[in-house]
């Protein structure tokens, strides 16, 4: 792994150690080379291993260790989230398509780890990630104390234990980024909660937020919350699942887009940026957009979106409509 590790670009392996490793250094100041070292001095406690990891991903780990499944099983498609997340981990690494191994540098930890595993442990902590995690994706970035609010009352366990999950767990950490900052009208050093995808763009979702932020009771069905857990949008709604299937049918590296119309979906700005960057990707210059572009604004507006404090555009108009008739 450690010879692999040079054929990375630094700014994922420092993206990913970032996440892992406490307290980290700056990218600046440290080596690819030395990241990956400082990641496995994590992984050198089994316990580590085990609790950085869903349950889906000790599952799939598990199966990698006891030979049973052959690697045309092991690299399927159904397997991509497994696959993609634990490479984000240094725990897996992928020859495609011809195996998916465990580093040799890791590997006995591995195996001591998925031995011990607690699962009955693991899943009662997976079923509360999916909702604090997936409520912080909605939201992009929300007051700390509110992300415990709202976890206390979709689990029923106390705020206080919410809070001490969400300042020490592996899985959630690895998604959220915690941390002081202040707040006009609140004060000097509030905790915040982040989704760590939004880093970049954290200023403009305060902004936007500031222009288009709602006020009113978010509709929860929990059925989402673990759907978003495992996926960048959700998949079970008709609309999005039909813009999901139709730009796989494009002919260009459609995976790059998604992360730009996620951004966009969060920000909820003018779309016309997003689909001229779309009709200039050079694959796509004698393609016949329109249909598609319908098909994407249809699902746009089902997405919720941080600034609109979690609802979806269709929500906010139907808000804004009851607002217009007091």
């Amino acid at each position: 792994m450690y010879e692999r590790i040079k054929w990375y670009k630094k700014e994922f392996v420092h993206n990913q150690y970032a996440r892992i490793v406490e307290p980290f250094k700056d990218y600046e100041k440290i080596t690819a080379v030395k990241m990956l070292d400082a990641i496995y001095k994590v992984y050198e406690d089994y316990n580590n291993i085990i609790d950085i990891c869903t349950v889906r991903e000790l599952k799939y780990i598990e199966m990698i260790l006891d030979g049973n499944s052959s690697m045309k099983e092991l690299l399927d498609d159904k397997y991509d989230w497994e696959r993609k997340t634990l490479h984000g981990k240094f725990l897996v690494e992928t020859d495609y398509p011809d195996r998916v191994f465990i580093p040799d540098e890791i590997i006995d930890k591995v195996r001591v780890a998925i031995k011990n595993v607690n699962w009955t442990t693991v899943k009662k902590l997976n079923d509360l990630n999916e909702i604090l995690v997936s409520y912080c994706k909605i939201q992009a970035s929300s007051l700390l104390n509110t992300v415990c609010l709202f976890g206390s009352m979709m689990s029923c366990i106390s705020e206080n234990d919410i809070y001490t999950h969400v300042l020490h767990n592996k899985v959630f950490n690895y998604y959220v980024m915690i941390y002081p900052k202040n707040i006009e009208g609140l004060g000097d050093n509030i905790y915040v909660a982040l989704y760590q995808d939004y880093y970049g763009i954290e200023e403009q979702i305060d902004e936007e937020r500031m222009k288009q932020g709602l006020a009113g009771d978010l509709p929860i069905d929990s059925k989402i919350y673990k759907t978003l857990f495992y996926n960048d949008f959700d998949i079970n709604n008709k609309k999005i699942k039909r813009f999901l299937d139709e730009i796989k049918k494009l002919p260009f590296f459609w995976t790059s887009a998604l992360d730009i119309i996620r951004e966009f979906a969060v920000l909820n700005i003018d779309r016309k940026p997003l689909k001229n960057a779309i009709s200039n990707v050079p694959a796509l210059k004698n393609c016949d957009l329109t249909n598609f572009f319908k098909i994407l604004d249809e699902a746009m507006d089902e997405m919720p979106s941080g600034v609109l404090n979690g609802f979806t555009p269709n929500e906010a108009k139907k808000i804004k409509i009851e607002e217009n008739k007091k």
